[in-house]
């Protein structure tokens, strides 16, 4: 009887079939009988192994302790239980039920993914898949960068202060940037490139160099078009102005390198080139003497000097404009977790309208809205503080800038997350409905005008030019063109059709031509007409 209480399992004692001497075979459960079958048959990978080890010991344990307490329960009375048997059963139930507890929740792991152990292997293969192909992706872009790339990207090196394997790294990384690098030296390619270096998040699998796990942000550099991808951090501008096959000869006579500085928060392209024009172009030219055959004795030199000059400055005042009109742009924030995760679909937004607390989260986004957008048609209703010389330009500067700013305000009204917000609220019948409406169409109105007189007014600024740069003698000739202009955007144009407005455009355009008068008496500010010669101060009085 002693040989019962220290049975083996199926997989170590007796042969299969056989039972102890001296005891009854057992009878074979349902649940018991596929085991050996199961065991045969059991999966290649190794976590099925051992889910299937799991199984057949907690079902011999189960078995055990059921069937041998029922034989003892039959003997009782004729033998005693061996010493030590119920402090071993008392082990195997604490066994059973840790084991069953492991594979339950395995099978509710695999029901919740609804993947077995077989598709989480192949998942495993796969995923070395991936990284074994991105590597050797990463190989090819390598082997295939050229003479001429290297030569570019070491130039790039040199402006960002970097070393040329940081910069190589950051190019390897996709093969759109090799694409773009091929294209910077083909006929008929691109005419510029910008090398990037920011910090930015870790690059992913396609990469090649994939890390599991990072998190954070690391300093890289990437490679854009300006077009298709965005340009931010430090960046070195590479361009040619010959469109023709870039070789190993000529890369050094046909491209030229800039660095433009973007890594402020609110700095973009605009503001870099910006800031490289007027710190380094503009002052440059107001210094430079050696201007080839426009030097003198060409009798016309001052005069195209001039001319270049201005339109220079006309063109940095404009990206200086521009910069501050795309600094004007009211941000709004939005939750987009909400609008992903709640109101994607109508089916989502259904659901998320019985919600409390997914409602009042909407309310309070929309609230925010409605303030910010208050608070630009307040600001662009107040009367404006202009200097009292000040100039045409000027008009059509203001109109830019209303127009940037309520464009902003179309665009986030437009958005597909902002209108499932609004979607979501009329469903929900909230009473932030009237007043939202109320501001939609302010806002549509105000942009309506800005857009209108900013097309009227550009066509008034290759008119208006001339005033910027002209003495008052050669000024003459564009004043006619001009009058007949603004007459025109008077008779044409909805809303710049009143007194008001024509006469503010008016008196901006004296203010510039006795701005122009003055400078021209004082020579740019240089002197008075005290220090001056008298009798040539008299003659440049005189406008024939």
């Amino acid at each position: 009887m002693a040989e019962e209480g220290n049975a083996a399992p199926p997989d170590v004692g007796a042969p299969e079939g056989e039972a102890p001497e001296g005891e009854v075979p057992q009878e074979v459960t349902a649940e018991e009988a596929p085991l050996d079958e199961n065991e045969e048959k059991a999966e290649p990978e190794e976590e099925a192994k051992e889910l299937t080890t799991a199984e057949i010991e907690a079902a011999y344990i189960a078995g055990l302790k059921t069937s041998t307490l029922s034989r003892w329960g039959q003997k009782k009375g004729r033998q005693k239980m061996p010493v030590g048997f119920e402090e071993r059963v008392d082990v195997d139930r604490t066994a059973l039920n840790a084991i069953l507890d492991i594979s339950s929740r395995i099978q509710y792991i695999q029901k919740k993914s609804g993947l077995s152990m077989s598709t989480l292997a192949l998942g495993q293969e796969t995923y070395k898949d991936k990284q074994a192909k991105a590597k050797e992706a990463r190989s090819n872009r390598t082997a295939g960068l050229k003479t001429q790339h290297r030569f570019l990207l070491e130039n790039a090196a040199t402006l960002l202060n970097k070393s040329v394997e940081y910069v190589l790294d950051g190019v390897y990384d996709a093969d759109i940037h090799i694409d773009l690098l091929d294209s910077a030296i083909v006929e008929g390619g691109k005419n510029g490139i910008v090398v990037c270096d920011a910090n930015l998040p870790p690059p992913k699998m396609e990469s090649g160099r994939f890390i599991p796990h990072q998190k954070g942000t690391m300093d890289r550099t990437y490679i854009s078009d300006c077009s298709t991808i965005g340009t931010v951090g430090n960046c070195v501008a590479m361009y040619r102005i010959k469109n023709k096959a870039v070789d190993t000869k000529n890369i050094a006579d046909d491209y030229y390198e800039v660095i433009i500085d973007i890594k402020g928060p609110k700095d973009n392209i605009v503001s870099g080139i910006f800031k490289t024009m007027d710190r380094v172009y503009v002052p440059s030219l107001k210094e430079c003497k050696a201007w080839g055959d426009l030097n003198p004795p060409n009798p016309r030199s001052h005069d195209m000097i001039a001319y270049y000059v201005s339109k220079i400055k006309l063109f940095v005042d404009y990206l200086a404009k521009t910069k501050i009109d795309l600094e004007c742009c009211t941000r709004f924030d939005i939750n987009l977790d909400l609008y992903n995760d709640e109101l994607s679909d109508p089916e989502k937004m259904k659901a998320a309208i019985t919600k409390t607390a997914v409602l009042e989260e909407i309310c309070t986004y929309v609230k925010q809205w409605m303030r910010q957008i208050t608070m630009v048609l307040v600001q662009s209703q107040q009367l404006r503080r202009e200097p009292s010389n000040i100039g045409p330009l000027a008009e059509l500067d203001h109109w830019r800038r209303q127009l940037t700013s309520f464009t902003s305000i179309i665009e986030h009204i437009k958005s597909d997350a902002t209108m499932m917000y609004i979607h979501a609220l009329i469903r929900a019948k909230s009473k932030l409905l009237k007043k939202w409406r109320r501001l939609d169409n302010m806002v549509t109105d105000y942009f309506n005008e800005a857009y209108d007189n900013v097309k009227y007014l550009y066509a008034l600024e290759k008119f208006c030019e001339p005033l910027y740069r002209c003495d008052p003698q050669t000024m003459q000739q564009y004043i006619p063109g001009l009058l007949y202009t603004i007459r025109m955007v008077f008779a044409t144009s909805r809303y710049y059709n009143t007194t008001k407005q024509i006469s503010t455009l008016l008196v901006k355009v004296t203010n510039q031509i006795l701005n122009m008068c003055m400078d021209y008496l004082t020579n740019y500010g240089k002197k008075t007409i005290w220090n001056q010669d008298k009798l040539r101060f008299i003659n440049k009085s005189k406008v024939s």
